[in-house]
């Protein structure tokens, strides 16, 4: 306990017998119960730490703390209970964890959290500057709140138990349509230790605030938006060159319309007719099919059938050596 303040209290209690075989010795005895079994109790109080006996421990409900792991053989986080020590009553939660021997139960151990130091941290969170946070157990208590007077409280509405059911599928849980106070509300799963129970940890803002935020993000994406497209249209005009440009004494070159130069080797030609056939001018030298490879000569006008995978893609060869290496890969 002196190594770890943040805890309100730990325990440890054995089986009858289970530790020494000596519980007939100690009934009664300090710190000890009319059992005689082995238990140590200490918990913080005002700053000072208290050691009891432990009581309630058979009881299933008062004694979930040991019953439960004791029963299921494996760790569980207890759901927030009242629980009286040193004369003061606090609202505690319970990691508890069985100590066994194979698949026999010896005793269990457990650390104890009062919740009014995670109630100070979790009123203090003000997600985005105007939202807040919450935390349910996993029965739908709520564990900690902005609102102090909502801790304790078990709920039962058609939301919480949405919330709960996501959360114990380890998903998210979202609602962006705005409540009451025009908050939306997120949940995700909290899983503690190795227990396979999840806490259910929310975050609420301002509906108002996101589309704000979202406006903005919306009003810089359509900036950058037409800053790439004025680039792009930049960069398209380079390189789509018309043919007279790149052939300037080439008579036929220029009033050519439908194919254009890519770059200063590759001939691109358009197709317009759902049968695939296309009419194209190769100029002088000798041209090679980047997809297929086929060699034609030109000057001359040329036709062609493509499929749904082609198109006239048409590389001079004596300009083109860059286009090598695009070539083979599509023969492989």
């Amino acid at each position: 306990m002196e190594l770890h303040p943040e805890r309100a209290g730990m325990c440890v209690l054995w089986e009858p017998d289970a530790f020494d075989g000596n519980d007939a010795q100690f009934v009664d005895a300090p710190e000890h119960d009319a059992t005689g079994r082995f238990m140590s109790y200490w918990a913080r109080v005002g700053g000072e730490l208290v050691s009891e006996p432990l009581r309630d421990y058979e009881d299933p409900k008062l004694g979930a703390w040991y019953v439960t792991p004791r029963t299921l053989k494996k760790p569980v986080i207890i759901e927030p209970y009242p629980y009286e020590v040193g004369g003061k009553t606090l609202m505690l939660t319970t990691i508890a964890i069985p100590i066994m021997d194979g698949d026999k139960v010896l005793g269990v151990v457990t650390s104890d959290f009062e919740l009014s130091a995670l109630q100070e941290r979790i009123a203090q969170l003000r997600p985005m500057g105007q939202g807040r946070t919450e935390l349910l157990s996993p029965m739908g208590m709520v564990v900690a709140s902005p609102d102090a007077a909502n801790v304790g409280k078990t709920r039962d509405d058609d939301t919480t138990r949405a919330i709960l059911a996501a959360v114990a599928e380890d998903k998210l849980y979202s609602n962006f349509q705005a409540d009451g106070n025009g908050m939306v509300q997120v949940y995700a799963p909290l899983r503690i230790g190795k227990s396979d129970r999840r806490f259910a940890l929310g975050v609420m803002v301002p509906r108002d605030l996101l589309t704000a935020q979202a406006r903005s993000l919306l009003e810089l994406v359509a900036l950058v938006g037409l800053l790439a497209a004025a680039s792009l249209c930049a960069g398209l005009w380079l390189l789509l060159r018309a043919m007279v440009l790149e052939y300037p004494d080439d008579l036929s070159c220029r009033y050519l319309d439908t194919q254009y130069m890519l770059g200063s080797a590759l001939l691109v030609g358009l197709i317009f007719n759902p049968q695939g056939e296309a009419t194209f001018y190769l100029p002088e030298g000798e041209w090679r099919h980047l997809i297929s490879g086929e060699k034609r000569c030109g000057p001359g006008w040329h036709k062609a059938t493509y499929d749904y995978f082609s198109l006239p893609l048409w590389v001079n060869v004596e300009r083109g050596a860059e286009w090598d290496c695009l070539n083979q890969e599509f023969k492989r």
